[in-house]
């Protein structure tokens, strides 16, 4: 009895051993001719048309995609850092809130310019004042992730109300 004699067909419809079976492979089916795995044809991968619909997903397999940036440090990874005001500033924030942010545009020592928030109510800062600047976000205003540290070089401190 030779092998090619013994394929049954399962109950979904799919034949049990069709690795060896000797018809021809019939629409999308396959079956290989051959007796041994060199004499069988190599069954093909995709078809052109797949390989077309893939070969953006196929580049970000083999490419790795695009991937994040790394953040990068305002500051450059410093603490902090001395600038100097070049235009006082007035920034709106994020919908729910209201109360216009006083901010400074600052060149820093590193030559970057930036927009730094000057926190507490009142400032005295103008043009050509010498400040330092943390990196510190305000979370209602976007892209603006320095802060000016008050009481240091002209930046005066807070004053308190009188009573």
């Amino acid at each position: 009895m030779s092998r090619l004699s013994l394929t049954t067909t399962t109950s979904t419809g799919c034949r049990a051993s069709s690795r060896h079976s000797a018809s021809t492979p019939s629409g999308d089916q396959w079956a290989p001719t051959g007796d041994k795995w060199w004499e069988r044809p190599v069954q093909p991968l995709a078809t052109d048309q797949e390989w077309e619909e893939h070969r953006l997903l196929h580049r970000f397999h083999i490419c790795g995609g695009y991937g994040r940036k790394p953040r990068k440090h305002p500051l450059d990874n410093k603490p902090q850092m001395k600038g100097i005001v070049l235009k006082t500033l007035i920034k709106k924030p994020k919908k729910p809130n209201s109360a216009n942010r006083k901010c400074v545009l600052v060149r820093l020592t590193s030559g970057k310019e930036k927009v730094a928030f000057v926190p507490g109510e009142g400032h005295n800062l103008q043009e050509h004042s010498v400040v330092l600047c943390e990196k510190r976000r305000v979370r209602d205003v976007p892209g603006l992730k320095l802060r000016v540290i008050r009481g240091a070089y002209d930046c005066a401190h807070v004053v308190k109300k009188s009573r």
